[in-house]
């Protein structure tokens, strides 16, 4: 999950879009699987700025 959240974060500046959206998957043996992720995971993370700005906004 870790690596999809960098993808968000990373690209937000990039691509200067209100909505970003990031996908990763663990799709064969061998990678970074584990019995809690195990082969088949997949990981989608949706970011919208506004929503994260009003949060932000509530917060502080």
């Amino acid at each position: 999950m870790q690596t999809t959240e960098n993808i968000v974060i990373q690209g937000k500046p990039i691509f200067k879009a209100d909505v970003l959206i990031a996908c990763t998957s663990l799709l064969k043996k061998g990678g970074s699987e584990t019995k809690g992720k195990p082969v088949g995971t997949f990981f989608i993370l949706f970011l919208y700025v506004s929503i994260c700005k009003r949060l932000i906004q509530l917060i502080e």
